[in-house]
């Protein structure tokens, strides 16, 4: 079920933005850029629950107001539900956070953390 709930949240990252990548970013990537993970899955039976981050970045010395807008639509889904065939996934913002480019040298980022909780329709 975790490719499932990662294949879900892409799909909707990239109604947002047309750069995203799971996991990892590619080497050298155009900014404004994002990154998705899934971590930590706990059975919870009936559900499962996990906990997504979505970073966005964007080069160090630009106005931050570039990757703000990306992450006020994404952080849209906050308290959504996404239906799919075979899962529904209940999404919930745990956290934002700007990240500057002084802690980061070479970018600056905005994290968001979610908790989603799956139930499967088997």
């Amino acid at each position: 079920m975790t490719n499932k709930v990662a294949n879900l949240i892409l799909a909707y990252l990239q109604t947002k933005h047309g750069r995203v990548y799971r996991n990892k970013a590619v080497s050298n990537p155009v900014f404004p850029y994002v990154v998705f993970h899934v971590d930590t899955v706990t059975d919870t039976y009936p559900t499962n629950d996990y906990y997504v981050h979505v970073q966005i970045y964007d080069a160090p010395n630009v106005p931050v107001k570039v990757i703000d807008n990306i992450a006020d639509a994404i952080d849209a889904v906050n308290h959504t539900v996404i239906n799919d065939s075979v899962v529904n996934i209940h999404i919930t913002r745990i956290n934002r956070q700007y990240v500057p480019n002084t802690e980061l040298t070479d970018s600056q980022m905005i994290d968001i953390q979610y908790a989603v909780r799956a139930y499967g329709k088997e």
